[in-house]
């Protein structure tokens, strides 16, 4: 929990869920981000950190942010 902590504080969100039986977390961000601007984060996550192996997007949007 700690490094994820830290993760957030560098990207500038912070945690706000977990499940502790698949070390899932759920984090959010202190500021609006446009979906380009979340794709690319989420990507530079999974690049950067090994034990990250996936990231999904749990936006509330107007439109489809995967269009």
């Amino acid at each position: 929990m700690e490094k994820m902590n830290e993760i957030c504080s560098e990207i500038g969100a912070k945690v706000v869920g977990y499940i502790k039986a698949t070390s899932d977390f759920q984090i959010e961000f202190d500021r609006d981000l446009t979906c380009q601007e979340l794709l690319k984060i989420a990507e530079e996550l999974k690049e950067k950190y090994y034990f990250i192996s996936s990231v999904y997007l749990n936006t509330a949007s107007q439109g489809d942010c995967l269009d």
